[in-house]
């Protein structure tokens, strides 16, 4: 079983993409398989609101998306990670939620007319990862529950989420031991989950509040 951490973040080696790293080395410390990818050295493409994938569920440009798509699918456990640039995920998280969004939600019509959503995909779990520098804890929020809305339409329910404010040089991170080890908790409980089918909790890390961004 694998599970596959997908970095948003546009530098490599920084806080963000320490804390994925951090949560795959949980998961992998229980035997699963992992990988990371970062945004940031992929081609992927802001969506066109074609609507070509409505039904075939396969979006029609022809970039990187379609190959990371295939990992996210191809996995146990999906860790999402992000900075946050002004109040939500950043330019090259976005551009991958929503081609997710857009080409893994069913649109389904009842005889009343009503338009329903329904996912494509079921029986993964997930990890989100929210960073920031000093921005309010409500605001960093936000940003991980746009993240947690692309593993429900991949399919997977987030099991944890690792919050984190006052992180901005790269580095910084590595300054915190007490919260690479809760993001490396995280990847415990991801494992956990996948090995036995679920959680009925769910673990947080939600430090105090503090802006703008931090990678």
């Amino acid at each position: 079983m694998k599970v596959i951490g997908i970095v948003g973040s546009p530098r490599r080696g920084g806080n963000t993409d320490v804390l994925v790293e951090q949560v795959l080395a949980g998961a992998g410390a229980h035997g699963l398989e992992t990988e990371k990818v970062l945004l940031g050295e992929l081609e992927i493409a802001p969506c066109r609101a074609c609507y070509s994938c409505a039904d075939s569920g396969r979006c029609v440009i022809g970039d990187d998306f379609h190959a990371l798509l295939e990992k996210a699918l191809g996995s146990a456990g999906i860790v999402l990670g992000s900075p946050m640039y002004v109040g939500t995920v950043t330019a090259q998280m976005k551009a991958f939620v929503d081609r997710v969004d857009c080409s893994q939600v069913e649109l389904v019509r009842a005889s009343t007319g009503e338009v329903r959503f329904r996912r494509r995909h079921r029986g993964r779990f997930g990890v989100v990862v929210a960073i920031c520098d000093l921005s309010p804890l409500s605001e960093l929020r936000h940003c991980a529950r746009v993240m947690e809305a692309c593993l429900r339409d991949l399919g997977a329910d987030t099991v944890d989420e690792v919050l984190a404010q006052r992180l901005s040089d790269v580095g910084d991170v590595r300054k915190r031991p007490e919260l690479l080890a809760r993001a490396f908790r995280a990847g415990e409980r991801l494992a956990a989950a996948i090995r036995g089918g679920g959680t009925d909790e769910r673990g947080r890390c939600a430090e105090d509040p503090g802006a703008h961004r931090g990678v």
